[in-house]
């Protein structure tokens, strides 16, 4: 049975194990350089998270199947978009899960429960951003209502041909 719940401090640990572990079924192969990947890596951890949970204006949710921990979604209200920078987004920063459960659902379950909330706070529209690459990801995002506004090119150690952040939208109206 799957269960979506709003994430607490003490689910820190948790998450940062699943972060690295989901992010690592999806894209540890993307890397130049394993320097760069453990860097990035980090921003997964439970410091990261720790620091996360700080912002008065972010939101964590956590998916669980029959009890156990899959997968993970991170908001943030107040936070324009980068390519049009207007006001009134919330920031869909992370949708992590096993890769066992990509393609149930889950994810879309816990959109549905970060947008209920970004309504609550006053968001007139979510944003997020799918490497370019990572065609999966994107065409569900499509699917679920988002549609690119932008480009962002990282230069983060990723592989050349794996750098550009579509940059995606969906209006809350």
């Amino acid at each position: 049975m799957l269960t979506i719940r709003r994430a607490t401090p003490s689910d820190i640990p948790m998450l940062g194990l699943i972060g690295p572990a989901a992010y690592a079924e999806a894209y540890g192969d993307w890397w130049e350089t394993p320097a760069a990947y453990y860097a990035y890596l980090n921003g997964f951890g439970a410091a990261a998270f720790t620091a996360f949970f700080a912002l008065p204006e972010a939101r964590v949710w956590v998916a669980e199947v029959d009890g156990a921990p899959v997968g993970f979604l991170t908001m943030r209200l107040n936070t324009p978009d980068p390519v049009d920078g207007k006001a009134g987004g919330a920031w869909v920063g992370k949708i992590y899960m096993f890769g066992s459960v990509r393609g149930a659902g889950v994810g879309r379950v816990l959109l549905e429960a970060a947008e209920a909330e970004a309504r609550t706070g006053g968001a007139a529209y979510l944003w997020l951003d799918s490497m370019a690459r990572a065609e999966w990801a994107w065409r569900t995002y499509e699917r679920w209502g988002f549609v690119q506004i932008g480009e962002i090119v990282l230069d983060n150690g990723l592989k050349p041909d794996r750098t550009t952040l579509l940059v995606m939208k969906r209006s809350l109206d």
